[in-house]
């Protein structure tokens, strides 16, 4: 994850997309998590690892995507997505 703002990321909410092998999507989870993996925050233009760790019992699934659906600052300011989950 890029943090593309002025402020230190604290914590994220993602929307997780899971496409079988056709390239359909099928299943879509939600998860909140620290900012990243090992790190306490991600500073202003930088890049850390984040980690989705959404699952299905789907055995067909080929591809995930991510979308960020909300953001918390170190500042205690938040952020959130206008189009929702």
């Amino acid at each position: 994850m890029t943090n593309n703002t002025s402020k230190a990321v604290y914590r994220c909410g993602l929307q997780l997309f899971f496409f079988n092998g056709r390239n359909e999507l099928f299943e879509t989870s939600q998860q909140g998590m620290s900012a990243a993996a090992g790190f306490s925050c991600i500073e202003p233009g930088a890049w850390k690892p984040v980690w989705a760790s959404g699952r299905t019992d789907n055995y067909d699934t080929s591809r995930i995507e991510a979308a960020v659906t909300s953001v918390e600052f170190t500042d205690g300011s938040k952020w959130q997505s206008d189009t929702g989950p």
